[in-house]
């Protein structure tokens, strides 16, 4: 949401600052004047919001009840055990694989 700008954040232009032009002071022919006129201007930057700048929020899983409690340690520790029985598991079926192809070329 962009803050809206106020009436009192913006100057207010009075008629004291504009120059104004009067009848006496008509340029004569041939005559140069220069004349030097000063604004003031107020830029209002509105803050942006991208992408980049939202911090994503990740969601927590609340525990409420005793089996979900239950659930969730077990499934962390079937998880655990998945990951250090795996590469022991993987070993003895190389094993068994190289075994079985040893003793199938051993009885031709």
């Amino acid at each position: 949401e962009a803050p809206a700008a106020s009436e009192e954040e913006a100057p207010a232009a009075s008629e004291e600052e504009a120059p104004a032009a009067s009848e006496e002071e008509a340029p004569a022919a041939g005559e140069i004047r220069t004349t030097t006129v000063t604004t003031t201007a107020t830029t209002t930057v509105l803050a942006t919001t991208t992408v980049s700048d939202i911090t994503t929020v990740t969601e927590t899983q609340v525990i409420t009840t005793r089996d979900d409690i239950i659930s969730v340690k077990t499934s962390a520790t079937v998880e655990q055990a998945y990951d250090a029985i795996y590469p022991a598991v993987t070993i003895l079926a190389v094993i068994v694989i190289l075994a079985v192809a040893a003793l199938s070329l051993r009885g031709r």
